[in-house]
């Protein structure tokens, strides 16, 4: 399979995966709480996304930015998503209405 393939496979499993945001650890430095993070998973797939604020970086009032990593178990394959894939696996994440 080549990158462009795996990120097709990636981006079809995002929209069908179990998501669950993850609260910060008790006593985590304010920094750490600006930042949301949510797992989503289907198959032997497992996505780790986290969104923080881009506000200083000249964006708007609100505006969030986006990182994540997906990992398929089996095979062993571990891809940083690229930005306009890690922004389609926040949506995914905030579309489910995960708690």
């Amino acid at each position: 399979m080549d990158m462009t393939e795996l990120l097709a496979s990636i981006e079809k499993m995002l929209a069908v995966a179990t998501w669950r945001r993850l609260d910060a650890p008790p006593g985590a430095p304010a920094s750490v709480l600006q930042i949301e993070r949510y797992v989503g998973e289907h198959g032997d797939w497992h996505v780790s996304v986290h969104s923080f604020s881009i506000e200083d970086q000249g964006f708007a009032p609100g505006a969030r930015g986006a990182e994540a990593l997906a990992i398929h178990r089996s095979n062993g394959y571990v891809v940083r998503l690229p930005r306009p894939l890690a922004e389609t696996a926040l949506r995914a994440a905030l579309a489910a209405r995960v708690h």
